[in-house]
């Protein structure tokens, strides 16, 4: 079975959606560039934090928003079952330090728990826009939201939704930039992935959504194909959680 895309939206320190994001990499251009405290080089998406969600769901919001105005989802009938995967790094547990603090220190008060439980993306995409299909999000580290599209895929074959909205958010974040820190990973300036001197890489932040559907739906909304989805499949080698087998086994 094939399934379509309708619609895509994202967000990075490249642009603000998809197209300013392919101008800047036509252009090979590399803006909102910053340096953290640890003196390593990262990304950051221009936006303002807003204190009512994480950043990685302001960053969502934004990315779903672009494709859920480019697919036409603006009316839908109530009988269409849409569902929601995404995938993620940080959002909904890396991100909310205040609250595992509280949590230690038997201090959680109603609005920390309440911004806590508002930071699973997938749950606020589905109660924000009250749809009526399965919610999961997905956490398989820079997999994740690949994983999170191959999850849609299979509801979709598997006739459980009409449409799925997938893709995947993160933020920047302490802990994450630690962890990559600590690996000795990071590069001190902009990265060069193809370069015989490289260093390290960039951390960066962003959102990217798709629209997912099946052909029946697509044809009964009339909307315009960008792109369609065969298949997928993951695996592991089972040598180690991070680090491939040195002989390549």
């Amino acid at each position: 079975m094939t399934v379509f895309v309708t619609g895509t939206g994202c967000i990075s320190a490249a642009g603000m959606d998809c197209g300013e994001n392919l101008e800047s990499i036509i252009n090979g251009r590399r803006d909102n560039l910053s340096v953290s405290d640890t003196g390593q080089t990262t990304f950051s998406a221009p936006l303002a934090h807003n204190n009512d969600y994480s950043r990685s769901i302001e960053l969502l919001i934004r990315a779903l928003n672009e494709a859920w105005h480019d697919s036409g989802l603006d009316r839908i009938p109530d009988d269409v079952r849409i569902g929601v995967v995404i995938g993620t790094t940080s959002a909904s547990f890396l991100n909310d330090i205040r609250f595992h603090r509280r949590l230690r220190e038997g201090n959680l008060d109603q609005e920390t728990l309440a911004r806590y439980l508002s930071g699973n993306p997938a749950e606020y995409v589905k109660h924000s826009l009250k749809l009526n299909g399965p919610a999961v999000t997905v956490t398989n580290a820079c997999s994740s939201g690949t994983d999170a599209v191959g999850v849609a895929l299979s509801w979709l074959k598997a006739g459980l939704c009409d449409i799925v909205l997938a893709g995947g958010c993160d933020e920047l974040h302490s802990v994450s930039n630690a962890g990559f820190y600590s690996l000795g990973v990071l590069s001190e300036g902009l990265c060069r992935p193809f370069d015989a001197e490289r260093d390290g890489l960039n951390l960066g932040e962003g959102a990217g959504m798709l629209v997912l559907e099946s052909r029946e739906s697509a044809e009964k909304r009339g909307v315009a194909v960008k792109a369609s989805i065969e298949s997928y499949a993951g695996s592991n080698d089972t040598h180690h959680i991070t680090q491939p087998d040195p002989e390549g086994k």
